[in-house]
């Protein structure tokens, strides 16, 4: 018997009338909580979610990498990699795989067969749930890979950063990851990057103080802290949780990595090449990461407050998800006072840099006379170079 999954709910061949049926490539899943008629009928702790979120990522990842090896696409030329939430290990069902074709040599003759072939695949109908039906290309060669679709007005570092590799030659994914970090050594464009990362860094942080945002110049609640309800509609760009305390830590953590690879010339924190491994892609591990190699600012109390609270945040986007995706509703409620705490934790650990950068503002030594009885000090000017 065929097995079909809903959004996490299997159901067998028959079928269930008005319900869109796909393949199983999705693997059974449990929500953080359900919810019916106002009530709680089943819930799980943020933590315990998280964990079984990674794993859940982990394995609906085999499942695509086996389809995609049965569909014989040949593994020459490109390296497939999951972007976002994805290469994070943080997707909930309700959000489409989001994947990134790495190009790494243009000579390959069936090169853009297999563009082709990708965007079809992802394309098809009984995909619909499954794939995100756009695939961006990026040309490791040619292209700044900090640039979504190679366009310097759109700067995402985070598509290639938090990703991972999914199917094809990893090979090339371990060059693409290499030229990130040049890109982020570099005057051009690892200046512009870096700016550009900063003003996501400070939007996302307004956002998460005040619930609202802004989309195509109208401004959008996403939650209302007063009164402790969130709003979620993914047609409409309302997000949640989503948007403010989930990609405002995302983006106070790739901002200070790439500030401290510029500073000290040191991008092992995200890619040693003598090793060709990279820091986990999941924030979490991340932050842990980080404070044992003894790069972190923070101490391990506030890493794993930031930790807990990048949970909780994730377990009540996953929540409005389900519920907006299942039932139709756009509204879900969490406890204010829990949320205000939470946010203004987050505000105060991050708002300083998480990594300890070197500090490269000129010092004028002081020098010293005495004169008499007294000792004088005064600024000496800095040598001529």
């Amino acid at each position: 018997m065929l097995r079909f999954l809903n959004v996490g709910r299997v159901w067998d061949d028959m079928g269930v009338p008005g319900q869109l049926l796909v393949p199983s490539i999705l693997p059974k899943y449990e929500p953080p909580m359900e919810v019916h008629a106002g009530e709680v009928t089943s819930k799980r702790d943020p933590c315990t979610y998280f964990e079984y979120v990674k794993v859940y990522n982990s394995h609906f990842q085999e499942e695509v990498q086996r389809v995609l090896a049965q569909a014989h696409f040949h593994q020459r030329g490109y390296a497939l990699i999951a972007t976002g939430s994805d290469g994070r290990f943080e997707k909930g069902p309700q959000s489409t795989l989001e994947v990134i074709l790495l190009v790494g040599d243009q000579r390959d003759k069936d090169l853009q067969k297999t563009i082709t072939g990708f965007r079809g695949f992802v394309r098809r109908k009984m995909y619909k749930d499954v794939f995100t039906p756009h695939v961006e290309v990026k040309n490791i060669a040619t292209d700044v890979l900090s640039y979504y679709t190679n366009d310097p007005a759109v700067v995402y570092p985070t598509r290639l950063s938090d990703a991972v590799f999914l199917f094809g030659n990893r090979a090339i994914y371990k060059r693409a990851m290499r030229a990130l970090v040049r890109e982020f050594k570099e005057t051009d464009p690892g200046e512009r990057i870096l700016d550009k990362t900063r003003v996501k860094r400070r939007k996302n942080r307004g956002i998460m103080l005040s619930g609202t945002g802004n989309w195509q110049g109208e401004p959008v609640m996403h939650y209302d802290l007063e009164h402790g309800i969130a709003y979620y509609d993914s047609k409409q760009k309302v997000g949640g949780f989503k948007y403010g305390p989930l990609r405002f830590v995302q983006f106070a953590m790739i901002t200070d990595m790439i500030s401290y690879i510029r500073k000290t010339g040191d991008g092992t924190i995200l890619w040693d090449p003598e090793t060709n491994r990279g820091s986990s892609t999941n924030i979490v591990n991340k932050l842990n990461r980080l404070a044992i190699r003894g790069v972190s600012r923070l101490s391990q109390t506030e890493v794993d407050a930031v930790a807990e609270h990048y949970k909780y945040f994730l377990w009540q986007f996953h929540h409005a998800q389900h519920q907006f995706k299942m039932y139709g509703q756009g509204t879900t409620y969490f406890d204010a006072s829990e949320a205000k705490r939470r946010i203004g934790e987050l505000n105060t650990i991050l708002s300083n840099s998480v990594l300890k950068l070197p500090d490269t503002s000129v010092t004028v030594p002081i020098e010293f006379v005495r004169t008499g009885a007294q000792t004088v000090s005064f600024l000496r000017p800095p040598k001529a170079r």
